[in-house]
């Protein structure tokens, strides 16, 4: 069956709200939990051992890849930095900004002795970021980071039991269903602007949640008119 959508009536159903509070609340929940992620990334003893003992980056790198006490990072890019110094990386993704330049995103004045998260988007690409002072390593900093993509999209998605697309207005950037069902919700791309758009042969209304500039989630759910 094809998606047929159009501007939502006026008012917009309450549903609209709802939708939009929820995502919010959602992206709002990624960014605290991911600083506190990185708090007690900067928290683990080992990583302030390493930086004190006066090893390489390389080393770093490798305790990171492969120590136990780094274990629970691991689904994370991560970076080490001395001040604005790279010492290590490990799986960063390539967005256009270096380590030092998503730090300054997420803390535009410097250092913090609270960590911090936000989204940062780049020239190739966008991910939520945190940024923790090491506990021991004076003016040390781990910067944690998760792509935004489509495996993000899902995994929000599942969170929230609803269906989410991430768009730049003009592309599909993430989609949370099966590639059989993708047509009928991409024809929502380039609609952005019109904020809040219903189907009312398949019951479906769908809210364009503005996540930062140039880019958006989509959210779906079923409507009853």
């Amino acid at each position: 069956m094809d998606a047929r959508w159009e501007p939502a009536p006026v008012p917009a159903p309450a549903l609209a709200g709802e939708l939009e509070t929820n995502v919010r609340r959602l992206l709002e929940y990624e960014e605290n939990e991911l600083a506190a992620t990185a708090e007690r990334a900067g928290r683990v003893p080992e990583l302030a051992s390493a930086l004190a003992s006066g090893i390489d980056g390389a080393a770093i790198q490798e305790r990171l890849s492969s120590a136990a006490w780094w274990s629970s990072f691991r689904a994370f890019g991560c970076a080490v930095l001395m001040g604005d110094e790279l010492k290590a990386a490990r799986a960063m993704p390539a967005i256009g900004f270096s380590p030092a330049e998503i730090a300054r995103a997420v803390h535009p004045n410097g250092t913090s002795a609270t960590a911090g998260a936000g989204l940062v988007a780049g020239p190739a690409g966008t991910v939520t970021a945190a940024v923790a002072e090491i506990a021991g390593a004076p003016k040390g900093r781990v910067v944690l980071v998760r792509l935004v993509d489509r495996q993000m999209v899902a995994r929000l998605a599942m969170r929230a039991n609803i269906i989410l697309m991430l768009t730049d207005g003009q592309r599909d950037l993430g989609t949370s269903l099966p590639d059989g069902m993708m047509p009928e919700v991409q024809r929502l791309i380039g609609h952005e602007s019109d904020h809040v758009l219903v189907d009312r042969k398949l019951k479906r209304l769908a809210v364009a949640v503005s996540w930062t500039k140039g880019l958006w989630l989509w959210a779906v759910s079923g409507w009853d008119p």
